[in-house]
């Protein structure tokens, strides 16, 4: 999934939980713990390039074009 600056997190009927970014080396750049069902995550700081973004259920991966 490709942006700009912006990922929408969705989890229904439950909160999102742990979030982690890393790069494509495994390191950690950002953490938060989201009691939201949905959030917004600015990732326009990052450079572009390719990253992983894990949850307590789930992994993806997003790239970002700046």
């Amino acid at each position: 999934m490709p942006t700009h600056g912006d990922l929408t997190i969705s989890k229904k009927d439950a909160a999102i939980g742990n979030v982690r970014i890393f790069d494509i080396q495994g390191q950690l750049l950002q953490k938060q713990h989201i009691q939201l069902s949905t959030t917004v995550i600015d990732v326009s700081h990052y450079s572009s390039g390719v990253y992983i973004l894990k949850t307590d259920t789930a992994n993806f991966r997003f790239i970002v074009n700046n």
